[in-house]
């Protein structure tokens, strides 16, 4: 405790600017790595936001799946209609294929419109 009493008394003033500047040295670098660290944040968030909009939603994913019904029951049913039809052929027309497709174009409108 007297080397340090002996060393301040000596060399006080020099002592303590030499403890300023190391002091402010440290603050500055810190604060370098904090705008730094700042800076990557929002680079990152750019690049995140960005892959997210790549990601469908599932409304997006609903929409094209049963927009790809409709495709496919109205070929289903262009098919049919070419066909020389029996009676059965027709009822599962009426009660199955028109059916079906205006539930899900009914759906799919719903879904757009939201």
């Amino acid at each position: 405790m007297k080397k340090i009493k002996d060393f301040f008394s000596k060399h006080g003033l020099t002592a303590f600017i030499v403890l300023f500047l190391i002091m402010m040295v440290r603050g500055c670098s810190k604060n370098g790595k904090i705008s730094r660290l700042e800076k990557e944040k929002t680079k990152l968030e750019a690049s995140n936001d960005s892959l997210s909009n790549l990601v469908m939603s599932p409304e997006q994913k609903k929409t094209i799946e049963w927009e790809y019904a409709v495709s496919v029951y109205t070929s289903v049913n262009d098919e049919i209609s070419k066909l020389d039809r029996t009676d059965q052929m027709k009822s599962f027309q009426q009660e199955i294929i028109i059916k079906n497709r205006a539930i899900l174009t009914d759906s799919l409108t719903r879904l757009k419109n939201k």
